[in-house]
């Protein structure tokens, strides 16, 4: 596995692998999908709308948010399906 590989991609659909900067496989592309479910279902992620930032200290803040956030919690409202494929 690689480490300190430049972040690529979307940050607010991005796995919490790439945003520190691990080599992505089959489970990040997983876990984007369920990200972009849940938007799709729900309407907004809880890291939508963080505003006063841009660049790398938006990617920054983004994951802070998702490291923050529980998947009990980025699920809520939405099929129990979604948080155990998030697991």
């Amino acid at each position: 596995m690689k480490t300190e590989k430049k972040f690529v991609g979307v940050a607010r659909y991005a796995s919490l692998n790439s945003h520190i900067g691990l080599e992505q496989g089959r489970r990040d592309d997983m876990e984007a999908i369920g990200l972009i479910l849940l938007y799709l279902l729900k309407g907004s992620l809880p890291w939508q709308g963080i505003e006063l930032k841009e660049g790398e200290e938006l990617e920054r803040a983004i994951f802070k948010k998702k490291e923050s956030i529980s998947i009990i919690e980025l699920c809520q409202d939405a099929p129990c399906i979604f948080a155990v494929s998030l697991l």
